[in-house]
This record gives C-alpha cells, sequence and structure tokens, in this order.
C-alpha cells in the first residue's frame, strides 16, 4: 500500500497549526494569570507576603524584553485594534516597569511597534487620528525539514 505523502503533509500542517493556536491562547492565559498572581500578591498583608515569597519567586515574573511584551500585548487582544497607550497600559499591569515618567513608556512603545516588520503588524488610523496595531495572522509554515524536502 503507497504511503499518500499529500494527505500526510496535509495533516501535518493542520497538526502544526492546532499546536500554534494552543501555544499563543496558552501564552494569552499566562500572562493573565501572571497579572492575577501579581494583583493579589499586592493585596496580601506584609506578613502574608512574607510568607508566600517563595511562591512568587517562583513564577517568573520577571518581564520579558519589551517586544516580546508588546506581542504579548496584541496576541491578548486577538483581531482587536491596539493603541500605543493601551499596549503600554497593558505592559503596566503585568509588572512591566517604565518608571514615573509615562511619556518614557508610552516613547518605548511606539518605537518598538514602528521598529517590527511590517509583515507582522497591521496598522490603522483610528477616528481619532491616533494609530493602531494588530498582528497579521499568518498561515503556519511547515517544519524546515519539509520545506527542505519540498524545495521550498
Amino acid at each position: 500500500m503507497a504511503i499518500d505523502y499529500e494527505k500526510m503533509f496535509s495533516e501535518l500542517v493542520q497538526r502544526h497549526s492546532d499546536l500554534v493556536q494552543q501555544r499563543d491562547k496558552i501564552e494569552v492565559e499566562l500572562a493573565r494569570l501572571t497579572q492575577l498572581l501579581q494583583s493579589t500578591y499586592h493585596m496580601l498583608s506584609p506578613a502574608q507576603q512574607v510568607k508566600l515569597n517563595a511562591e512568587i519567586d517562583r513564577i517568573d515574573t520577571r518581564p520579558p524584553g519589551l517586544k516580546q511584551g508588546v506581542l504579548m500585548a496584541l496576541k491578548s487582544k486577538g483581531r482587536e485594534w491596539s493603541t500605543p497607550p493601551e499596549i503600554r497600559d497593558y505592559l503596566e499591569s503585568i509588572g512591566v516597569d517604565f518608571g514615573t515618567d509615562t511619556a518614557r513608556g508610552l516613547t518605548s512603545v511606539g518605537n518598538t511597534l514602528r521598529r517590527m516588520p511590517p509583515h507582522d503588524l497591521e496598522t490603522r488610523t483610528m477616528a481619532n487620528g491616533q494609530i493602531a496595531y494588530r498582528l497579521v495572522l499568518k498561515a503556519p509554515k511547515p517544519p524546515a525539514s519539509m520545506r527542505k524536502k519540498m524545495g521550498l
């Protein structure tokens, strides 16, 4: 019996796509859970915080690099448009510290968005004149080993 490589390929591409979607959902859920954990921790009494320091230290609450944080903020919105102030606010809510100067945070987010490759982001000018961003939906690529075999 001959192996139907085209069918196999289609099934592998579908599985890859399913896993990418699961990963994106997990990243969003982790970001939300981290935000909730941090908020809840700060509502505890100092004695309770000391008691639970080991638990909060066990969870990696260090903010990711700014580009990764911006991507996380955009992923959390799905297909909704996000403006730089909304992205900055999201990053601050999950623990990214821009210092006391909120304008600096906004500038950093804006610069990060402008430096990202255009094939990763869609832009749109909102009615109020602000530029909004969202991630470009991409079809999953087959693994490199399969692309090589296919001559892609």
